[in-house]
């Protein structure tokens, strides 16, 4: 008699801790498909911010505006880029780079710095 309510309540505690692992495994795999799920968003979030970080880069590139049309003029003396007529002086020489080489030119003697209003 003894025995045999041992074996029940042992084949019940067996049951009962079954049902628990088989509770406690569909808990995980349900986290696990969670966690798929957040890492892909995470991923698809940090592909965009790589995506804007390389257009903003792309953008600050001061080759770009040559491959619209515009060029890139260096004063030989200074080094620097040409910003505004006063920067130069008659006899300097520019280095004028467009999209498909480069321009030399001396600024002329006598010529006078003017600035386009707006």
């Amino acid at each position: 008699q003894r025995n045999q309510q041992s074996d029940e309540k042992f084949v019940r505690n067996q049951y009962f801790y079954l049902g628990r692992v088989d509770e406690t495994g569909r808990d995980a795999a349900g986290l696990l498909h969670r966690l798929g799920g957040a890492m892909a968003r995470l991923g698809e979030r940090r592909e965009r911010a790589l995506e804007l970080a390389t257009a903003n880069l792309r953008g600050l590139d001061p080759e770009a505006p040559l491959l619209r049309g515009y060029s890139l003029v260096r004063i030989v003396r200074t080094g620097g880029f040409l910003r505004d007529p006063s920067d130069v002086t008659p006899g300097d020489a520019l280095d004028i780079r467009v999209r498909d080489g480069r321009v030399s030119a001396i600024i002329a003697d006598g010529g006078t710095a003017t600035k386009e209003r707006k």
